[in-house]
């Protein structure tokens, strides 16, 4: 259960996030290399395997599913079910931040205080952005992705081009795999005339990208 968190984890002689050392590997090589990270052995689990496959919600067209099943059948998989879920059960069960769960829990899920970035990751932070990732914390100054949004007053899809202006800026640091602080312009304080220095007023969004 620790290694759903995505934890930094030793690796021949590196230290690094447990899912981008398990990135992109088959069945045999992640479950080969997951053991030798753990320090474990065992045979492979017998039987068929298993998987949900979703089509994104703006894909979801006639021409895509038919795609799909055609796909799917043509590589030998066979399809045992079939089905379509609405918006809100999406948002009820949280069925995309489970499915995203190493970026979702950095990105929405997790407080900044509650997340442990890199050693590696709070000096390139501290050096682009000129204060410690812990003196950012301190300061009140980090917020997730849900938070940010509601402490600027905006919504998802404001906050996605903000990011977008971050990226472009080159204001964004690597944490790890889909681990990423990005510095956000905030709105100039009740009173003032204009914005202020940046290092008082902006805010600094945690996202899963």
């Amino acid at each position: 259960m620790k290694w759903t968190n995505d934890p930094q984890v030793p690796f021949e002689g590196k230290k690094g996030s447990l899912f981008d050392f398990l990135e992109d590997l088959d069945y045999d090589d992640c479950l080969a290399k997951g053991q030798a990270i753990a320090g474990a052995s065992g045979k492979r689990p017998q039987g068929k395997q298993q998987a949900f496959v979703f089509i994104k919600p703006h894909a979801v067209t006639g021409p895509t599913k038919k795609l799909a099943t055609e796909s799917l059948a043509k590589a030998g998989i066979s399809i045992v079910g079939e089905g379509e879920l609405g918006a809100e059960v999406i948002e009820k069960k949280k069925l995309i931040d489970n499915h995203y769960y190493a970026i979702a829990n950095k990105a929405s899920l997790t407080k900044p205080a509650d997340l442990n970035p890199p050693d590696k990751g709070q000096a390139e932070f501290e050096k682009k952005f000129g204060l410690s990732w812990k003196k950012a914390l301190a300061e009140g100054r980090v917020y997730n992705a849900v938070d940010g949004c509601q402490k600027l007053g905006i919504g998802g899809d404001k906050m996605d081009k903000q990011w977008a202006a971050a990226k472009k800026a080159g204001h964004l640091v690597k944490f790890g795999g889909g681990f990423y602080a990005g510095k956000i312009p905030a709105p100039p304080k009740e009173g003032s005339t204009g914005w202020v220095t940046p290092a008082m007023l902006s805010l600094w969004a945690l996202f899963g990208k």
